[in-house]
C-alpha cells in the first residue's frame, strides 16, 4: 500500500468529498488522485462510494469499510 493510501485511511472519519480527500494527502491533481490513490483502495474494498450508482455526483462522498476500519485501526496500532 502507498503512503498516500496509508495516510488517506487514517485520517478518514465519516464521509468526505473527493477534494477533501485530496487534500488529506496533499495531492492537487484529481485524475492522478483517483488513478492512484483511491480506485486502488475502492477495488481493496477499504473505501466506498456513497451513490455507487452515480460515481461522477457532484454530491459523491467516501466513507471507510469495514475492511477500512479494521486497516486504520492496524495502522494506528502501528504507529502508537
Amino acid at each position: 500500500m502507498q503512503q498516500e493510501q496509508v495516510t488517506l485511511l487514517c485520517r478518514m472519519t465519516g464521509e468526505h468529498a473527493a477534494p477533501e480527500l485530496m487534500t488529506f494527502v496533499g495531492c492537487s491533481n484529481r485524475s492522478k488522485f483517483r488513478e492512484q490513490v483511491l480506485a486502488p483502495l475502492l477495488a481493496l474494498g477499504a473505501v466506498e462510494m456513497t451513490i455507487p450508482e452515480k460515481p461522477n455526483s457532484s454530491k459523491q462522498r467516501y466513507r471507510l469499510t469495514a475492511v477500512g476500519q479494521a486497516l486504520q485501526a492496524e495502522q494506528r496500532a502501528t504507529d502508537d
